[in-house]
């Protein structure tokens, strides 16, 4: 981390979004009984969910579906559709993705002019979705691949303009990531980076949905069992659930991290030449990524087990995701400053290249 916190720019950044996040988790769990952010974020999120049923009524109309909406409840030939609930999706991605756009050094116009097509983009793909489970609950149907389809599609519409972004100001920001010090000449192949984005949406957004992960989740559940039956208390893993005396773990696969992982797998790949370092890195990582949602497991077990109901201001769920972008973050920093260009040779032989021109330089004048 010899350059971030050498450079008082990133390390402010740095102090910023930690200090952010740990003034938050600190009002959660202590001081809020009444979350004025959450209330302002559940009012936003339904009036533009409002906004969405509104424009998805005429589309569903115009696809001979029975299905409509009237103040934010579905009906299918009058009756109401129990069980579907819409929801905004994408928000976090979004957002990051404008931070990079306006970070990038571009005109003001630019940015104005990307942000709003992201806005559009946004809500066009949360439509598509609602649309599709709107008319599929409407029928009583489950058509996980038709869900995924759409999920699929709306990322990578909203890919594909970080892409475009990306295309457009590449020298800009290919040079603000070489005073990283990384070997980074992969990213100045366009078609490289469109399969990794478009490869990472496809697969990430299929496999959740085609595999169940029970192998997966069953050695997590397992290995918290051990080391909770370490502590003395009796655990049960039955069906995919930590069960104890005073209350239940349960999982869905969402909850794996897949999605974060894969995206700290691809990042590792893309910015580093020592195929060694660069596989036990990635090995490692994924390793500690999931001990630590092994201790999520655990100590929201021993909760349960101690209250008998989850007591906490803040979702278990929720906590687990600020720690695990931390985490992350902290990884690819890790990466970046230490292990990245290690016994690159291209890199080594540059900075020699680069040495002996300024010693033969040096020795003409001082001959002359």
């Amino acid at each position: 981390m010899h350059y971030i916190f050498n450079n008082k720019k990133y390390t402010l950044i740095f102090i910023f979004l930690l200090s952010t996040l740990s003034i938050f988790i600190f009002l959660q769990f202590f001081i809020l009984k009444f979350d004025l952010i959450f209330t302002l974020k559940s009012l936003l999120k339904n009036s533009y969910l409002f906004s969405i049923e509104k424009f998805a009524n005429p589309i569903l109309s115009l696809l001979g579906s029975h299905a409509y909406f009237e103040n934010q409840l579905l009906y299918s030939n009058g009756i109401i559709v129990q069980g579907f609930n819409p929801e905004v999706r994408y928000e976090k991605l979004v957002a990051i993705l404008l931070v990079l756009v306006w970070l990038t050094k571009a005109l003001l116009l630019r940015k104005v002019l990307f942000t709003g097509l992201f806005a559009i983009a946004h809500f066009f793909s949360n439509s598509l979705n609602i649309i599709t489970g709107a008319h599929l609950a409407a029928l009583n149907i489950q058509n996980h691949t038709l869900i995924a389809t759409a999920h699929t599609i709306d990322l990578l519409i909203i890919s594909t303009l970080f892409i475009m972004w990306f295309r457009n100001h590449k020298n800009i920001i290919l040079s603000k990531l070489a005073k990283f010090k990384l070997n980074i000449h992969l990213l100045d192949n366009d078609l490289i980076i469109i399969l990794t984005v478009f490869g990472f949406i496809v697969i990430s957004s299929f496999l959740i949905e085609i595999f169940e992960f029970k192998i997966w989740i069953g050695f997590l559940f397992t290995s918290s069992k051990k080391i909770l039956e370490l502590f003395g208390y009796e655990v049960i893993v039955d069906n995919l659930s930590l069960v104890g005396p005073n209350g239940t773990v349960m999982m869905s696969k969402a909850c794996l991290g897949f999605q974060l992982m894969l995206l700290f797998v691809i990042m590792i790949i893309l910015t580093g030449d020592n195929n060694k370092a660069r596989w036990k890195y990635i090995i490692t990582g994924i390793l500690f990524l999931n001990f630590i949602n092994i201790l999520r497991f655990v100590f929201l077990f021993i909760h349960l087990q101690k209250h008998g109901e989850y007591l906490l201001s803040i979702e278990a769920h929720s906590l687990y995701n600020f720690l695990t972008y931390v985490i992350v973050f902290l990884l690819w920093i890790l990466w970046f400053e230490k292990f990245a260009d290690i016994k690159n040779p291209d890199l080594k032989s540059n900075m020699v290249e680069k040495s002996s021109e300024r010693e033969n330089d040096n020795f003409i004048q001082s001959g002359t």
